[in-house]
Formats: structure tokens, sequence, C-alpha cells
């Protein structure tokens, strides 16, 4: 501490408050800059969140509940023995699977790797292996046909594996969602921890920054303003000691300099008192031999 001091006695004092409010000044922009950077991330992060992955995972699950509602009316369709019905069920069927073919093109125009691309070849395949077998069983239906044991041995296997490759897209999804939220909360977590960090580091060095900087200028005033007693009371035997080149230092020489000279006042006043006092001293003795010699 007292070599930092000592340090900064070598600096103007304007200076030294410049360089200690630079200080803080730059530690406070760095930390504006970090945070300004963490919550640029945090919010690219949930825009993700909250836009892409949100959207290709409402895509995924109302693709895979599309396809099982028209599961559940094929199979009511099929189990209706009133075959006039027929045509209502296809068009409930018609419009949910207009709702199963937006839902796959968002998909295909939302994701871009590979893997989420082999998923969906993976469900068009299951699809088309689903479709022709449904068309053909619904046909028959039409045409009075009893499929009823085929409903269960044939066409079951074929819509749980359709339905099973869009719930391995829609698991992979909300797998990236999660981890699109764990992401956002650490990039939170971090920014917190960085703006908190800086804070404290800001405010100690701040607090270092001002007792230094106050010690190195009231130090030496207060030795300043001792001298100036001492020479005010008449006591010019106090050495005064001037260290560095700042301001109060430059004062400390200054009264140096004024005892050094007071004190050669001093002693010319002394030494002329001496002076007078001899003569004086040697008048009053002549006058004393005269005085003799007229007697």
């Amino acid at each position: 501490m007292k070599i930092l001091i000592m340090t900064l006695n070598n600096i103007k004092v304007g200076t030294r408050l410049s360089l200690a409010f630079g200080l803080i000044l730059l530690i406070t922009a760095i930390i504006a800059f970090i945070g300004v950077w963490r919550l640029q991330e945090l919010a690219a992060t949930t825009s993700r969140l909250g836009i892409e992955d949100s959207e290709k995972l409402k895509m995924a699950v109302q693709w895979r509940q599309t396809i099982d509602l028209n599961w559940i009316r094929t199979r009511a369709s099929v189990l209706d023995a009133d075959t006039g019905r027929m045509g209502m069920w296809q068009a409930d069927m018609d419009k949910t699977s207009e709702i199963s073919l937006a839902s796959r093109k968002r998909l295909i125009e939302l994701i871009q790797s590979e893997e989420g691309k082999e998923l969906i070849a993976k469900i068009d395949a299951a699809r088309e292996a689903y479709r022709t077998p449904r068309a053909a069983l619904l046909k028959k239906k039409q045409a009075g046909d009893d499929v009823s044991a085929a409903l269960d041995r044939d066409l079951k296997p074929l819509a749980d594996a359709y339905s099973g490759a869009i719930y391995q897209l829609e698991q992979r999804q909300q797998m990236r969602y999660d981890a699109s939220l764990a992401q956002a909360e650490d990039a939170a977590a971090q920014g917190r921890v960085i703006i908190l960090g800086g804070a404290a580091l800001a405010l100690l060095l701040g607090t270092i920054s001002s007792v230094v900087l106050t010690r190195s200028i009231t130090i030496p005033l207060r030795q300043a303003a001792r001298s100036a007693s001492h020479i005010a009371d008449g006591d010019l035997t106090q050495a005064i000691n001037s260290v560095g080149r700042d301001e109060a230092a430059e004062l400390q020489s200054a009264l140096k300099n004024m005892q050094s000279r007071l004190v050669g006042i001093v002693g010319n006043v002394r030494h002329g008192t001496d002076t007078i006092a001899t003569a004086s001293s040697q008048i009053a003795s002549g006058n004393q031999d005269l005085s003799s010699r007229t007697e």
C-alpha cells in the first residue's frame, strides 16, 4: 500500500483522478458489453426456442394426432354396419388429411438436418405402406364386403408403424426443444453470474482505488497542514519531507523553503539583536568611564 501511494505521489492529482475514474468507466463498459453480448445470445436462443423449435414440435404433434384420428375414423367406418355413412366418414378423413399434409409440408420446410430428413423419409415410406391397403380396404367395405378381420390383422400394424415413425420425429423435436430450453436457462444463468461478478469486481476495484487515491492525497496534505501549524506556532525545528512530484509535494516543498528562509531571517534578527546588545553594552561602558574621569 505504501509503495503504491509513493508511486501515485509522483503523478499529478488531476491525472490520478482521471486514471481512477477511467478505470471505473472501463470496467463498467466491459460489464455492459458482456451483458449485451449474453443478452443477444439469450435472445437468439429464446427466438429459436419460441419460434423454430416450438413450431417443429407443434407440427410433429399435429401430424401424429391427425393420423391417429383418421385411424380411429377408419376403424369406425369399417365396423359401421351402415355403409351409407361411408361418405360421411370419408369426408371427415379427407379434412383431417389436409391438416396432416399441411403439417408434413411445413416440417419439410423447417427441418434442414440430415437426421430430420431421414426421419421424414422414413415416415413417407410408412405412409405409403399404409395408405394403399387402407384405400383398398375401404373400397371393399363400400362394396359391402366384410373386412373387419383384415382391419386388425393387416391394416392396424401398418397404421401403428406410420404413427410410430411420426412419433420418433416428435420425440426428436421434443428433445431439441428441451435442449434449447436448457441452453436458454444456462445462458441466462451465465449472464447473471458474469454481470454480478463484474459488478463485484468493479465495486472492489472502485473501493481500493478510492482508498488509495484518497490516502495518496490526504496524507501529504495533513503533513503539510501540520508543518504549516508548527511554523505558525514559531516552531521552525520540525523537519519537512517533500516526497513525490504532485501538488501536495509542491506544497510541502514550498513550506520547506519558507521554513528555511524564516530560519535564516530569525538567525539574522538574532545576530542583529546580539550586535545591538553588544554595541549598547560598549556604549554604556564608555559612558561610565567618561563619568569617572569627569569626577
